[in-house]
């Protein structure tokens, strides 16, 4: 997938409730991050604030963005930076973040990290609040997504 379509994809699978590709895009996404290739978001020129939302998104880590934060830095009211973070990325501040807490949990899953350890880390309430999310975003529960890679990697 070209890189310039990932934000595109990511807003229209989001929307779509379509949790597989959501998960395909956020894995393609965070591969290419932790592979040093950074991979922009979609960028709607002409308005320096939604540029310096995009900055910021490119350059912090998703999973603790701070609207809040984000806003005062630009100098704007929260309301305002979450329609100029709607027109720049397609889904709110909080959609995304979760998007990529749940995409983080996914690799370190697959890293071998237990359940519990990657709720905490990731930012979840508890590893019941996770393994919701994970199963709405993916269709399967942590457990089992952990024991399905297991048996691939056995059986490979």
């Amino acid at each position: 997938m070209a890189r310039r379509g990932h934000a595109e994809a990511l807003a229209s699978a989001a929307q779509a409730e379509d949790g597989a590709q959501v998960g395909r895009l956020l894995e393609e996404i965070l591969r290419a991050q932790a592979d040093g290739e950074l991979v922009p978001v979609e960028r709607h020129m002409g308005d320096a604030r939604v540029e310096a939302v995009c900055e910021a998104l490119a350059t912090e880590d998703a999973c603790q963005i701070d609207p809040a934060g984000l806003a005062r830095r630009l100098g704007v009211s929260r309301e305002h930076f979450h329609r100029l973070f709607r027109v720049a990325v397609g889904m709110t501040p909080a959609h995304y973040a979760r998007l990529a807490r749940i995409g983080r949990a996914k690799a370190l899953l697959r890293d071998g990290h237990a359940a519990a350890e990657v709720a905490a880390q990731c930012g979840f309430v508890d590893q019941a609040h996770f393994s919701r999310w994970f199963r709405r975003c993916f269709g399967v529960t942590p457990g089992n997504y952990m024991a399905g890679r297991e048996r691939m990697e056995r059986a490979a």
